[in-house]
């Protein structure tokens, strides 16, 4: 009955989307009745207990939403989802937090799993936790309500968020979300990121429940157009038993095309194409599998045992931790936010909002983001020849040492099997020689193979005196 004049009333205020807590479905045909009755997409994060109640967000259908990407808690208290409207992503997130103090910073430190990313984010929902005292009016001394805020403050830094509603100072004096016995209290909010622009806040007040929603009107962003970043070749894929045998069975075919091709360097440019398609389709594989693997072991969550618990947490941490560029990890620690949060910062720092130009003003728009860089290194690397032979002709005529005739010709000479061997086990783990993405660890894994081909490639750019417009491999000889 409740959430049915919650849908009546989100249809007359025309309610896009909807972030609701404590829904009490407790039925699939209590889920088929809310989503028949809503119209749109609905998602649901199902209480396991009466503790949380369960979680939703309802998409209406007067706007093409897209979701490729949904994270649920097994206790109904969050859901995030990924998703875009008119080519623009972002992620939202509905919480519901736990009322006792020591539980709700467990929840708000654990909620950077759920909206790790980069995508702009919009939170809200129930926090059950105030700011500061002008949050709330209450005779009680009790600070158990303050328990929580340095997370919630800490999560709004992070990833560079507003309270939508107090950006537009929609809420003077004593007007709060919550009320209950005389007391009141400002626990329902809703942060977004610098994306957005909220145009509207303001409450509604109804007589059926104890909270009053909060209603907010936001502008999406526009022409909003962000390339994505250099792939780069994950090395764990070396370690994958199908996908090793599928690159050897490639390999052998690509081999084959050689004599179409001018060069053995524009074969090599072919290949390493191929080789990031074929990658590609094996990471997404092995994703959808972990995926799968991680719905399963979460669907049983509740009847796992403790180190079947840290195992599934840990799992998740690994990703973590090399997207947050933690190269500290000590044997037997176990993961925590930290990790989490350390990707969510990273992830916001890839994004560049403005910077200056050489005339000093502060540029915002994207195209203009793009041209400042553009002008600062075309500058930067353009060649200018200013070197004077003259001078450079009576400098090198004083010189007494010259190199030994033998050892000219070993350095002018073809480069060897051996050389290119030895300047890859040289090299360190897990970096990206160049634009391509194709770290060493994978020539290492298939030299064998791989090895006189690469050999001819550099000998081939060496010979020549090409320069690819992608390096194909950096070796230091």
């Amino acid at each position: 009955m409740k959430c049915s004049k919650i849908i009546q009333w989100s249809k007359l205020f025309s309610v896009d989307i909807l972030l609701l807590q404590e829904t009490f479905l407790s039925s699939l045909s209590d889920y088929k009745h809310f989503k028949d009755n809503w119209g749109g997409q609905v998602l649901f994060s199902p209480s396991v207990s009466n503790l949380s109640g369960g979680v939703c967000i309802a998409f209406s259908n007067r706007f093409p939403f897209v979701v490729s990407d949904v994270k649920r808690d097994v206790n109904g208290r969050c859901i995030s989802v990924l998703c875009s409207v008119n080519n623009f992503s972002f992620k939202i997130c509905n919480v519901h937090a736990p009322n006792v103090p020591n539980e709700r910073k467990v929840f708000l430190n654990d909620l950077y799993f759920y909206v790790r990313g980069s995508d702009p984010l919009i939170i809200g929902g129930d926090f059950n936790c105030v700011l500061d005292a002008s949050d709330r009016v209450t005779l009680s001394n009790s600070t158990s309500s303050f328990i929580g805020r340095r997370e919630i403050k800490e999560l709004i830094s992070t990833f560079n968020l507003k309270d939508a509603s107090s950006a537009l100072h929609a809420f003077p004096g004593h007007t709060r979300f919550c009320r209950n016995s005389g007391q009141s209290s400002r626990i329902d909010r809703i942060y977004i990121a610098n994306a957005f622009t909220a145009i509207k806040a303001h409450t509604v007040d109804i007589p059926f429940s104890d909270h009053i929603p909060v209603y907010v009107t936001m502008k999406l962003p526009c022409n909003v157009s962000r390339k994505r970043s250099y792939w780069k070749y994950n090395v764990s894929l070396s370690l994958d038993e199908q996908f090793c045998k599928d690159f050897l069975f490639h390999y052998d075919k690509w081999s084959s095309l050689k004599p179409a091709f001018r060069s053995i360097v524009e074969w090599w440019e072919n290949i390493k194409v191929r080789i990031k398609e074929l990658s590609i389709k094996h990471g997404v594989r092995i994703a959808q599998e972990k995926r799968k693997m991680l719905l399963e072991r979460q669907a049983l969550l509740s009847n796992s045992s403790p180190d079947d618990i840290d195992n599934l947490l840990r799992s998740e941490v690994e990703g973590a931790l090399i997207r947050s560029r933690v190269k500290y990890l000590e044997d037997g620690e176990k993961p925590s936010s930290f990790f989490f949060k350390q990707e969510s910062r990273k992830a916001s720092q890839k994004i560049i909002h403005s910077v200056r130009n050489n005339s000093g003003d502060i540029v915002t728009d994207d195209n203009d983001i793009a041209c400042v860089f553009h002008n600062f290194y075309s500058n930067l690397f353009s060649r200018e020849d200013n070197v004077d032979h003259n001078m450079q002709n009576e400098f090198i005529k004083f010189l007494s040492v010259t190199v030994d005739p033998s050892d000219k010709m070993n350095l002018d000479g073809p480069i060897s099997l051996e050389e290119v061997k030895a300047a890859l086990m040289n090299m360190s783990n897990n970096k990206s020689p160049g634009l391509d993405g194709i770290p060493y660890e994978l020539y290492r894994k298939f030299f064998d193979i791989m090895g006189n081909d690469l050999t001819d490639v550099y000998n081939g750019i060496f010979l020549r005196a090409l320069f690819l417009s992608h390096n194909a491999l950096l070796l230091f000889l």
